[in-house]
């Protein structure tokens, strides 16, 4: 049976055994005079299966390891130019060629293994279309192959061109000029995707991104000046340099997010110490991942939906969408949540299952409070609704007829002549008791919200309210969003409970301000006034309206406080969290 640690053996000794080849090659060839190229070579191929190796074991399912295979794999190709023989050194000249597409390939995929942008996949293609009829066309009609590089030691004394098939110099010349324009174009254009791609990194990418793509910057840097420059001996080492650093990186990447690995599970450890319920338990992960965009869902079984923290049903984002999803069972497998965060996170495998494991309890534990919430969510929906339904049957049917009957009653009054008076009595008594159930079908459906507050929102509807108290009342709103109803429907209502109560106890003369603030996760209210206070027997507000208030605040799992100074006043101030 083949495994994932048998596979990476086997990389190991391919690499071994390649290495093995090129240093034979290069250390027997006649046109090389000193140890560095041996070296060079050898390191050359063995690096890439070397990493390779390990990023097999990290990403089994990625294909980034099998591109550092084919990177060795063609540079042991280009060292066999090393020996003075054209029928080896013609077919390693033309095909070697191809190590720097993959190379450019390796770095634009890194480390996925996948080209992300169509950019990226239009220089790759680029580079193989260019080798396929530019390079290989100047081969085909070039006597002498253009000699460079570190792996060309023949210099100007190479065995000749047997991949010749009509000599055409000109036309040679012109092919190899135009390929080297579209290889310095390509490694110029990688250079820039490479640049933006590290701008527009996350936190967690940019921790094992950073130095794979400053080690990519720095080759394309060298193969330009390669193009521009020549095989000179300064470039030549920069050229060797800049290769080695390119695995060397990818080693670097991996270590540097191991020890990502460790820390955000010790933080998260660390965070569930403090048993935090659903709306801290996202900020200790968020904190724990270093990711400020990750999100909870809890599964429902009942509803067979996810929901939020506060009860109300979520969509998970699709797959493509810029996130990634994550889903976390218990130990028979049943679904308990879902982390949406950074795609970058992917690239830490054993990190996410071992984070699902580590906070499993937790997320466990939130999930029940969840489905109380849910549950609280829909019963106050449910009263809503059936508050409507009340206000609806009554505007249409019980308060049109009483109406009716008080518009009847007037014209009598006028038709009756003025010695009817007891008739005149029992008329106005009658009046006044149509007025008085009146009174009482409007306080039935009292605390169904306004029109203007559906249809304009908090500031206009609050604005109308202050625009008809008895004193003077000023609204400060600055520009508010708009809300769940039910939010904006506590939080209008709670503002109206305490203008009346400013009516009743502050004193004629008083003033009052509502404010409005959101600071992005809370929508926060209050109504201060300067009147004479309340009883100094109840500081903290006794009365049945500032009850309201707390409860109502309190449904939605926010505050709410009042608080009261003798002679100078009284401040009802509340707060209801955005995501309740």
């Amino acid at each position: 049976m083949i495994t994932t640690r048998n596979t990476s053996l086997w990389f190991v000794l391919a690499g071994l055994a390649l290495s093995a080849g090129g240093i034979v090659a290069t250390a027997t060839s006649p046109f090389v005079h000193s140890t560095t190229p041996v070296i060079v070579v050898g390191l050359s191929i063995l690096l890439p299966f070397g990493v390779a190796a390990e990023l097999h074991v990290r990403y089994p399912g990625r294909v980034l390891a099998a591109l550092l295979v084919a990177v060795g794999v063609a540079y042991f190709v280009r060292s066999l130019a090393a020996i003075d023989s054209p029928a080896t050194y013609s077919p390693a000249r033309a095909f070697g060629q191809f190590s720097e597409v993959l190379l450019v390939w390796l770095m634009l995929a890194f480390p996925s293994g996948r080209l992300p942008r169509p950019w990226s996949r239009a220089i790759v293609v680029a580079g193989g279309l260019s080798i396929v009829l530019l390079w290989l066309g100047a081969i085909a009609t070039s006597r002498s192959i253009p000699a460079g590089g570190v792996f060309v030691p023949c210099g100007s004394d190479c065995p000749p061109n047997r991949l010749l098939l009509t000599s055409a110099p000109t036309v040679g010349e012109a092919l190899a000029t135009l390929f080297r324009i579209c290889a310095a174009a390509i490694v110029l254009s990688t250079a820039a995707v490479l640049a933006d791609r590290l701008r527009r990194a996350s936190m967690v990418m940019r921790r094992v991104l950073t130095p794979v793509l400053l080690a990519s910057i720095a080759r394309t840097v060298a193969v330009a000046a390669f193009l521009a420059l020549g095989s000179t001996p300064t470039v030549r080492g920069l050229l060797v340099v800049s290769y080695l650093a390119v695995p060397v990186a990818i080693v670097l990447g991996l270590v540097r997010g191991r020890a990502y690995d460790a820390a955000a599970l010790e933080r998260l450890v660390k965070g569930l110490q403090t048993r935090p319920g659903p709306a801290q338990l996202r900020e200790v992960m968020a904190q724990a991942l270093q990711d400020p965009t990750l999100e909870i869902s809890y599964w429902l079984p009942e509803a067979s939906a996810y929901a939020g923290a506060n009860g109300l049903p979520v969509a998970l984002p699709p797959m493509g969408a810029g996130r990634a999803v994550t889903r976390v069972a218990d130990g028979s497998g049943q679904p308990v949540a879902a982390l949406s965060h950074d795609p970058a996170l992917l690239d830490h495998p054993q990190l996410l299952e071992a984070v699902s494991s580590t906070a499993a309890l937790a997320l466990e534990t939130n999930r029940l409070e969840t489905e109380v919430a849910a549950a609280a969510a829909g019963t106050i929906t449910a009263v809503d609704a059936e508050r409507r339904r009340i206000e609806r049957d009554l505007h249409d049917g019980t308060q049109q007829r009483l109406i009716a009957l008080r518009m009847k009653l007037s014209v009598a009054e006028r038709i009756l002549g003025p010695d009817a008076r007891r008739a005149q009595s029992v008329l106005d008594e009658l009046g006044g008791d149509i007025d008085s159930a009146l009174r009482e079908v409007r306080s039935v459906s009292h605390g169904i919200a306004p029109e203007i507050l559906a249809a304009r929102g908090l500031p206009d509807a609050l604005s109308a309210v202050a625009h008809a108290a008895p004193g003077e009342v000023h609204v400060t709103a600055g520009h508010l969003a708009r809300y769940e109803p039910r939010i904006e429907a506590a939080v209008y209502f709670c503002c109206v409970e305490a203008l009346q109560n400013v009516a009743k106890h502050a004193g004629r003369s008083a003033r009052a301000d509502i404010e409005l603030h959101d600071d992005g996760k809370n929508l926060a209210f209050a109504v201060i006034d300067d009147g004479i206070g309340l009883d100094a027997q109840e500081p903290d507000g006794g009365g049945a309206g500032l009850r309201n208030i707390r409860e109502r605040v309190a449904e939605l799992g926010g505050t709410a406080t009042i608080t009261t100074r003798p002679g100078g006043g009284t401040e009802v101030r509340g707060s209801i969290p955005l995501a309740a």
